[in-house]
């Protein structure tokens, strides 16, 4: 009998020490929240010489965070600063050719979103949610790949794509719902992730630091905004 007692309170303790941690991360938290602890978090990453770049987060399309961190030039000792402008590595090669700051990335869902670059019907075409799928399977595939540590689900076709795409070059990530794009080769890695109505969030994250500093920081906010780490892409 006594047996049966200690047994079910370790249940039930066990039960009441899941469910509160589980509650722990499922409730997000505040903006200003958000902003302490990402900004504690980044100057350790930086210090440390694990991230180099500009990180912006909006939500409801207003800005609840935005820092830069790391140096723009390790010659001439110069800081990164908010209007630094990036190397995108998207822009005509897979090299870059296009630099952008994190405002301007901001500014740039935006417009997008509120008709200001498409009309309206051309705009829900390109925001569309739905993973685009080759007709030819022979060519198309799906399969889950590990990045730092984390699986995702990525799909591969004759295009060399990784990720899930919809028919306009958008990334697409479920989770909540998010669209955008990533880029990066030697000493460039960025993020850009938006909602596709202003109710969610806009996260764009601009490194001129090669490895997995950019993800590492992707994750971090992540588990601030409680979103599924796998509903992000690489």
């Amino acid at each position: 009998m006594k047996n049966n007692r200690a047994t079910f309170k370790i249940a039930i303790f066990l039960f009441v020490f899941f469910t509160n941690i589980q509650y722990a991360y499922s409730v997000e938290k505040t903006s200003s929240e958000v902003k302490t602890s990402l900004t504690q978090y980044l100057a350790v990453q930086a210090r440390q010489g694990q991230f180099s770049g500009s990180v912006l987060i909006a939500k409801n399309d207003e800005v609840i965070f935005e820092g830069a961190y790391g140096l723009a030039s390790r010659e001439y000792n110069v800081r990164n600063k908010i209007d630094t402008k990036f190397n995108l590595a998207s822009k005509g090669s897979p090299a870059g050719g296009g630099f952008s700051t994190t405002e301007d990335m901001f500014k740039f869902a935006i417009a997008l979103r509120t008709n200001k670059l498409l009309n309206p019907h051309f705009t829900q075409l390109v925001l569309a949610t739905q993973i685009a799928k080759p007709n030819d399977t022979t060519n198309y595939f799906e399969k889950t790949i590990p990045v730092h540590g984390v699986k995702y689900l990525a799909t591969f076709s004759q295009y060399g794509f990784a990720g899930t795409w919809n028919n306009y070059g958008f990334a697409v990530w479920q989770s909540p719902s998010m669209l955008g794009h990533t880029g990066g080769t030697s000493g460039i890695d960025n993020y850009f992730g938006m909602s596709p109505d202003n109710s969610g969030y806009t996260i764009v994250i601009l490194s001129n630091q090669t490895g997995p500093g950019r993800m590492k920081v992707l994750h971090e906010i992540q588990k601030l905004l409680s979103f599924p780490i796998q509903s992000l892409n690489l």
